[in-house]
């Protein structure tokens, strides 16, 4: 036997040693598409009519040989794609995988095997998902769109949303098929005009639709006809069904239901990536200074081996890749296409003037990361999901579709609501109406509040019958978010009229939209999103990382008895949840099942005591807390006082940002 009686240090370098003269003296390209290796490709995918619907070619040189699907979306360069063979599933960001995304998912396992400078044919269909959701693959138009003749701004909203001062004669556009123009400015507001050409066809991704005159408005009613193929931004879905009022595309199948016939050829082969180099552990701190000037040429090494020097140079090599269902804690800015912050966990950016942010711009509450589930949802749409192979101190931007975010903008949740509103001076109500309006017992001269900014005073009280008389003065105003209310008082009317704030946040039920026009009759209220029909831009960073399988494996322990489970809190010196919940309520049975158990609350949930009662049954408590709707949580302080109420289901981010201030 031969004892090598070189230092064991130096014995342990061999083998990164070895990879540096591997590396160095690969000379000769491989021929074949193997396992992890990257390929250059070029392709055209047809339709079954023989239509292109996706290509590396330019639309011009395509134009000559087949003519273009209306699914046909051209590509920003028409350079080849470089493809990673056999690695499996790529990461989808967002709920909807576009066509070409799904096209070269599938070509990185159908091209191992192929040679450089070979040519093979594939017939590609969607992964269409067997159980379409609503809310996920189901998208419902309008088959009637409404346009306003006019629309009135008041000058600063106009300043603020167009960057420049309002002048007669000037265009404004909001729909390149109903121009608009200034037409004056008049007490602050100004008044703009749309014109359209009546009788003009309008193509939408979806139907064509005819811009009709009807009188104070437009109006363009749509054709659509079921089982059309439709293209949508980067998506494509089919038409499943077309009534009187709506279409409804379905967008579970990214080739909308179609066979592909597609032509791969394959330009070059590159080698597949070295494989994680594991480093031993150094001897000496000698050996520790060697390791680190080693590790660094081997990063350096790796990094010109994929040509991404910028995305493996300061990789650590033994920070976890981040995977589904791990949590981790990112930083983030959002910026609009025009460049305009609209969310950011960053103070530096919220609180610098100079940063332009959106018209609906807030400062955040608290400035610190936000916890993620991989793989889930998050504040903002596809973050979640963009995470996954990322490692904790990298960063990355991605471009977000409307698609992929909020949607394209619904019609249906466009209201309008009348400026004025006039009532009797005097209303009357059975007791139990007004009990139950008001929580309170009637009295003679009590006064309370039915309407909102002036009350009410009880000036009879019978054995059916409660009279109340509002108590303003005629001219009264009140200043509010929404605008200004003016009141006119007559011997037995009120009539309140409402100058409303346009861009001014107003909610109906849960839901905040905002005041985008008032034409002194009525004024309009958008609940779609800001976002609605518009891409926009995240950078942000993993800032830290828990993996799954470090994250509390117990379930939640709750205590079903309501005073021995404050009392064990208060004895422990935890804040407290305490849920009131029916067995009926659905509501309540997605906020155990869905809320509570995510990786974002699991992480807490060893800092609170956990207390649920059926308060259906337990009357008591539903009265003692003033419970009017299902599921309720009432967060205490550590030592046993109310912090706080919340009504209804709250998503993890939501229940996970109010625990976090009882800590």
């Amino acid at each position: 036997m031969t004892i090598d009686k070189r230092p064991l240090s130096r014995l342990a370098l061999l083998p990164v040693a070895s990879l540096f003269l591997g590396l160095a003296g690969c000379a000769a390209s491989p021929t074949v598409v193997q396992p992890g290796s990257s390929a250059s490709v070029s392709f055209t995918c047809l339709t079954p009519d023989k239509a292109v619907a996706v290509s590396t070619a330019k639309a011009t040189d395509l134009a000559g040989e087949a003519k273009l699907s209306p699914l046909y979306l051209a590509r920003p360069t028409s350079e080849p794609v470089t493809l990673e063979a056999g690695t499996g599933q790529a990461p989808v960001i967002g709920k909807k995988r576009p066509m070409e995304e799904e096209v070269l998912q599938q070509l990185r396992s159908r091209v191992i095997g192929l040679r450089s400078g070979e040519t093979a044919g594939f017939k590609l269909t969607g992964q269409r998902n067997p159980d379409p959701k609503p809310a996920e693959d189901l998208l419902t138009m309008s088959l009637l769109r409404n346009r306003p003749k006019e629309m009135r701004l008041s000058v600063d909203t106009f300043s603020n949303k167009t960057g420049r001062t309002a002048k007669a004669g000037e265009p404004f556009n909001i729909d390149p098929a109903f121009p608009g123009t200034i037409e004056s400015i008049e007490n602050g507001e100004v008044i703009i005009r749309f014109k359209a050409a009546v009788g003009e066809k309008l193509p939408l991704f979806f139907g064509t639709g005819t811009i009709v005159d009807a009188g104070d408005h437009y109006e363009v009613p749509i054709v659509a006809k079921e089982g059309t193929v439709v293209r949508n931004g980067p998506l494509v879905g089919r038409i499943i069904k077309v009534d009187n009022k709506l279409a409804t595309i379905d967008f579970s199948d990214p080739f909308g239901g179609e066979t592909l016939d597609c032509s791969v050829t394959v330009n070059s082969v590159l080698p597949p990536k070295p494989a994680p180099v594991e480093l031993p552990v150094a001897q000496t701190a000698t050996d520790a200074s060697k390791m680190e000037a080693m590790k660094m040429q081997l990063d350096k090494a790796l990094a010109a081996a994929t040509n991404s020097v910028d995305k493996v140079a300061s990789i650590d090599l033994n920070a976890p890749l981040v995977a589904e269902g791990d949590l981790a804690y990112v930083k983030y800015t959002a910026t609009t296409t025009d460049g305009e912050v609209f969310l950011t966990t960053e103070k530096d950016i919220a609180e610098n003037a100079v940063i332009k942010k959106t018209a609906w711009f807030q400062i955040p509450q608290r400035y610190e990361a936000e916890a993620v589930t991989v793989g889930g949802k998050a504040l903002l749409p596809v973050v979640g999901e963009a995470l996954t192979g990322m490692k904790s101190g990298t960063k990355k931007r991605i471009t977000v579709t409307a698609e992929q975010a909020f949607g394209n903008p619904v019609p249906e949740k466009i209201h309008q609501f009348a400026v004025s509103r006039t009532f009797p001076r005097t209303v009357s109500f059975s007791a139990e109406e007004f009990v139950k309006m008001t929580g309170v017992i009637p009295t003679v001269g009590k006064e309370v509040q039915l309407v909102p900014y002036f009350p009410a005073k009880v000036t009879s009280v019978m054995e059916r019958e409660v009279k109340a008389e509002f108590q303003v003065v005629d001219g009264a105003e009140f200043d509010d978010t929404i605008g200004k209310t003016v009141v006119k008082v007559s011997d037995d009317k009120i009539t309140t009229r409402l100058h409303p704030v346009i861009g001014a946040p107003f909610q109906i039920k849960d839901t905040v939209g905002r005041i985008t026009g008032s034409d002194h009759k009525n004024f309009t209220v958008d609940l779609n999103h800001p976002l609605a029909g518009k891409s926009f831009v995240v950078d942000l960073e993993l800032v830290s990382l828990t993996k799954a399988a470090d994250l509390p494996k117990n379930a939640i322990v709750w205590q079903e008895d309501h005073d021995a489970g404050l009392a064990l809190a208060k004895k422990e010196g935890k804040p407290t949840v305490l849920v009131l919940h029916a067995e009926w309520c659905g509501f309540c049975k997605k906020l155990f099942t869905e809320s509570i158990p995510d990786p974002r609350i699991r992480a807490l949930a060893d800092r609170f005591t956990w207390v649920k009662v059926n308060s259906d049954k337990q009357t008591e408590y539903k009265q003692r807390y003033g419970q009017n709707s299902y599921p309720l949580t009432i967060l205490f302080h550590a030592d046993g006082t109310v912090a706080g109420t919340l009504d209804g289901y709250k998503e993890p981010a939501a229940l996970r940002a109010a625990l976090l201030e009882l800590l």
